[in-house]
């Protein structure tokens, strides 16, 4: 199989270089901005990150253009980092975190490291202002280490206020809160914790608003895995906020939810649309292990790595127990990719090309499984749901198994998309989700199911990025 293979139709991948972090996701000016994390000299693993810079009108047909932040000045030689994006006065800011690492015998984490806020702004979403940096090293807090990076800014009743993942001096995850009137002078407003250690450092932090509750994100490095939680690496998650933000100065880690369940899905980020929507999208991949750093397929491609998740849809649902929960779906707009439905005839359908929405409703099994390419399977079952690759899988890249508890006949509808080098199932309408990069060696994509399929339609995807 040729390299282009892998590479996906309506998930956002680079044209070239290894992708990672999703940053500055907006809407402006009525076009659709996502910015990410590109090494574009790949697969130079040492190469200082930019920022890429891809546009759409419908958040399925996206456009790469030139990089939009490069690491060119003395406050990010070493790369420009994560960070994110907010109308203000008329005009896009961007802000993003300057890397640089000194030269000598430095740990670049308690010293030798410096991590500025870095500031551009735009009018159009095309040409960006020279650099300011509003925030260094000697603006943080004392008890920080080096590591402070990823700048989250939102606007809440007149005020700015800005989020930053930190790590401190005991090895232990918090965020910093900022606040500004005019985004450029910026003041420490407090600090977030949680009520004992919960990681070494918090990365991608993100303040989420639905239906007046707020809700942190974050992705906390350093968690040790719990029977069936935190089974990746770093994991990425949130916190239910008795406070809003910036009130907020502890958080309890028993409220801690993971975003997704399968291998890949990291560094987050969410922004609110002009419909008002309030949407998610993932870097689907995971630092360590090879998932992140690997080519992407299974022999190696110098060329391109990485792509973002679908973008997926927020809304709060509560539970049986009264618990409120964050709910993920993909964004109506995947919709009108499908074509004719087709059924499972049998428990089995195979499809040209690894492009497909596949939708199973009115499920009531206590038990069931279906099965990609004979390769990849999800199952449930005894009080939990597992993602599985097969033993002999080349598709899986190393990847193995992943799973998570829910209660006993609780799965009532599936919903699965295929894409060649990504799939993002869907449980209970996005009440769990689980994800994962996968690179199959077949022209064809087989789908084989034991579950009741009376309900089941399988929609072929017909698409193509620009």
């Amino acid at each position: 199989m040729t390299n282009d293979t892998w590479r996906n139709e309506y998930h956002l991948s680079p044209k070239s270089g290894r992708m990672n972090d999703p940053c500055g996701l907006c809407e402006f000016k009525g076009v659709y901005h996502f910015f990410y994390q590109l090494n574009p000299e790949w697969p130079d693993r040492k190469a200082p990150k930019c920022w890429g810079h891809a546009t759409s009108t419908d958040l399925v047909t996206w456009k790469n253009l030139e990089p939009a932040i490069k690491p060119d000045s003395a406050f990010d030689a070493n790369g420009a980092f994560s960070g994110s994006a907010i109308q203000h006065n008329g005009k896009l800011y961007l802000y993003y975190t300057g890397n640089v690492e000194e030269v000598g015998g430095h740990d670049h984490i308690t010293d030798g490291r410096q991590s500025s806020v870095v500031m551009v702004s735009t009018a159009d979403g095309r040409t960006f202002s020279s650099k300011k940096v509003v925030l260094r090293n000697a603006d943080y807090p004392k008890e920080c280490s080096c590591i402070v990076r990823d700048p989250k800014v939102w606007e809440k009743d007149g005020t700015l206020y800005m989020l930053l993942g930190a790590r401190d001096r005991n090895n232990e995850g918090l965020a910093l809160v900022y606040s500004s009137t005019d985004g450029i002078s910026w003041k420490f407003s407090n600090s977030i914790r949680s009520d004992n250690p919960f990681g070494y450092m918090w990365e991608a932090p993100n303040r989420i608003l639905l239906d007046g509750r707020e809700f942190l994100a974050v992705c906390p490095q350093g968690l040790k895995e719990d029977l069936l939680k935190f089974e990746n690496n770093y994991q990425a998650g949130y916190f239910w906020l008795s406070d809003p933000v910036p009130s907020t100065t502890m958080v309890d880690e028993a409220t801690f939810n993971e975003w997704d369940h399968g291998f890949d899905f990291y560094t987050p980020q969410s922004f609110v649309d002009q419909q008002g929507r309030t949407i998610l999208v993932g870097w689907l991949g995971v630092p360590g292990a090879g998932y992140g750093s690997r080519p992407d397929n299974p022999n190696g491609n110098p060329r391109f790595s990485g792509c973002l998740s679908v973008p997926r849809q927020l809304s709060l649902v509560c539970d049986e127990d009264g618990v409120d929960y964050i709910r993920q779906w993909p964004v109506s707009e995947v919709e009108a990719l499908r074509g004719k439905a087709q059924s499972l005839r049998g428990g089995e359908l195979a499809l040209d090309g690894h492009h497909a929405d596949i939708v199973l409703d009115h499920i009531d099994e206590r038990a069931g499984s279906i099965t990609l390419d004979d390769d990849l399977t999800f199952s449930f079952g005894n009080y939990r749901a597992t993602l599985r690759f097969a033993e002999d899988a080349t598709s899986s890249a190393g990847r193995t198994k992943r799973s998570c508890a829910m209660p006993e006949n609780s799965i009532h509808s599936l919903r699965i998309l295929v894409d060649e080098t990504a799939v993002e199932v869907y449980v209970n309408d996005g009440m769990w989700v689980f994800s994962t990069r996968w690179f199959p060696t077949t022209s064809k994509l087989t789908i084989s199911t034991d579950i009741d399929h009376s309900d089941a339609s399988v929609y072929q995807l017909e698409h193509k990025n620009a």
